[in-house]
């Protein structure tokens, strides 16, 4: 895995972290966004070869 993938799983890591500990439905969702985001970024990386 790239330097930056390791970035991007470490951000989502924290992003599930938050969210397991946050019950506040607005945050859950903020959370669940920038987790689909940043899952775009490493596909945007590392696209799947056919």
């Amino acid at each position: 895995m790239c330097e930056k993938c390791t970035e991007l799983d470490s951000q989502i890591a924290r992003y599930r972290r938050i969210k397991a500990n946050i019950s506040d439905r607005q945050i859950e969702a903020a959370t669940a966004q920038m987790m689909a985001e940043l899952e775009l970024q490493k596909v945007a990386l590392h696209p799947p070869e056919k």
